[in-house]
């Protein structure tokens, strides 16, 4: 979740993306890159930081391909991952559907419990919650 901020470009990747906790940048200031503490608010899209959308939708379409796969194991994290890209666009209806899944294949998937509890309490992820951090349609 972490390179979904990141500044460097990958191997065959183009232009760098605002990295949340890096000096310099709209990130966390003064939060060392990859803490824990930073995952959290990344998880709850509270940076402060747009995130690559484009690396999202990349994100997505991989775990679209591993939530068709026929290992239950790896199913439920793939759904919980789709239904946090859904929730952290602002379509909470979405994220839900993916919850469901995810929920049938593993009642106890803790990811997919945490978020569909944050999404039934009304929880709206902080990047949906501004004009510049929020999903776009055109920015996929």
């Amino acid at each position: 979740a972490l390179d979904l901020w990141s500044e460097e470009p990958r191997a065959g990747e183009g232009e760098p993306v605002p990295c949340a906790g890096r000096e310099g940048n709209a990130g966390t200031p003064g939060m060392p890159p990859g803490s824990s503490r930073e995952f959290g608010l990344i998880l709850m899209g509270s940076t402060g930081a747009a995130p690559a959308w484009e690396r999202i939708a990349r994100l997505e379409r991989i775990a679209l391909g591993v939530a068709q796969m026929e290992e239950p194991e790896l199913r439920a994290p793939a759904l919980a991952v789709l239904a946090w890209v859904q929730w952290a666009r602002g379509r909470g209806g979405r994220c839900l559907a993916f919850l469901e899944r995810a929920l049938s294949t593993d009642p106890g998937y803790r990811l997919a419990l945490l978020l569909r509890g944050l999404v039934e309490q009304g929880e709206l992820a902080g990047l949906a919650r501004s004009r510049e951090t929020a999903w776009h349609r055109e920015a996929a």
